[in-house]
Formats: C-alpha cells, structure tokens, sequence
C-alpha cells in the first residue's frame, strides 16, 4: 500500500517536529492524530483514578491494594496505550528539546510538560504570528534578535550567554533561543519554590549568628 493511500502514514507526513516556536501548528497536528489512534483521552485525564502511580502498575490501577486478574488486564491495555501516545508525543520533538519529555512516565506528564513552556507566544512570538498572517516575511535572525532585546534586565547574563555561545548572529534562531529562555525560568522558579520551603521550616533549631538565640535566623534579627 502507497503512502499516499495509507492514512496512518499520510497523517504521521503531515505533523511537524516541535521546534520551540511552532507550539499551535504541532499541537493541533499532535492532537488529531492522538484523536486518530484513539488514545487523546489519555491526554484529557479521562480514565485514570489513581492518583499516585505504583512502579510497574500505572494507572488506572488504585495506588493501594493487591489487584485483581481483571483490574491487571485493564492495566495493560491501558499501559500499552499511554505508551502509544508518550511514544507519538517524544517522536514529534526536536532533538535539543527532548529533555521535556524523555523521562516522562505519563503522555498526560509530557503533553503538560511542553503546554506550560510554549503555549504562550509571548510579545515576540504574538508579533511573529501577526506579520506572517499579514503575508510579511520576518527573518528568523531578527525575531531572535528581538527576542533577546526584549527578555528583563534579570535575564541579561543569560542574554549575554547566548551572543557569546553563537557568535555567528546569521544561525540565531528563536527555536535555538527560546528553549535556553524557558530552561533558565524553570530554574529560577525551582530556586524560589527552594527558598520558600526553607523559609517556612521551623525555626526552634536555627540560630542566629547575631544574638547566639534560637528560633529566628540571622536575616531576621
């Protein structure tokens, strides 16, 4: 059978890689063709009733309990699915961005996972979408440029990180930046979620370097 006749093939030719700035094309073409497969609900969070996942029995095998022969087949037909759409999600990203989702457990964890970084265009990506609907070529160099000009004051070591890794400003690309961008944000969030636990661990064994006395730290003497 051709691949012109064959609809599996035809659809798989029609999806394009994710790249970092093509979030909507990729996921509409990801979306149905998870909708071909059967296996979208998946992605809905529509049968799974666990909440925790048990090492070797993913949902929807409850977190407790011995299972049942039953509940054991449910299990597997639902693991080969899940599978099937982690494995489609995972083939349909760009080398550089296969971080995002390699070790993913659930097609639901790396769907979320690529949605939270790049569903958003951004200023720069809403500007990008708005010439090319009105039929006006941007070069690729100059969104990045853009790209760089517009990121905080904060982010200018990472800004200055990425001029100096690509010298060559011809090979900048907002699907090379963007990734770097959205890695070092992820890092700052954990280094915040980081900083807000330890503020609010108890302080009866913290002593500060001030007074010699417990149960307050230095920085709040």
């Amino acid at each position: 059978m051709s691949s012109s006749s064959d609809p599996t093939k035809l659809a798989t030719s029609t999806i394009p890689q994710f790249d970092g700035t093509n979030y909507k094309k990729w996921s509409d073409a990801i979306r149905a063709f998870l909708r071909y497969q059967g296996v979208w609900y998946l992605i809905q969070g529509y049968g799974s009733t666990a909440t925790v996942p048990v090492p070797g029995l993913a949902r929807p095998i409850a977190a407790t309990g011995t299972p049942t022969a039953t509940e054991i087949l449910a299990q597997a037909a639902w693991d080969e699915k899940n599978d099937k759409a982690l494995g489609i999600i995972q083939l349909y990203v760009a080398q550089n961005l296969r971080h995002l989702v390699d070790d993913k457990f659930l097609a639901l964890d790396a769907w979320t996972a690529i949605k939270a970084g790049y569903e958003k265009p951004g200023a720069v990506g809403a500007f990008s979408n708005q010439v090319n609907a009105a039929g006006i070529e941007v070069k690729p160099q100059l969104l990045a440029l853009l790209m760089i000009n517009a990121l905080p004051k904060s982010y200018q070591t990472i800004a200055g990180t990425i001029l100096t890794t690509q010298t060559d400003v011809t090979l900048l690309t907002a699907a090379l930046i963007k990734p770097k961008i959205v890695e070092e944000e992820q890092r700052r969030v954990a280094n915040r979620t980081q900083i807000a636990r330890v503020s609010k661990a108890p302080l009866l064994d913290k002593k500060c370097e001030k007074c010699g006395r417990k149960n307050h730290t230095t920085e709040q003497h």
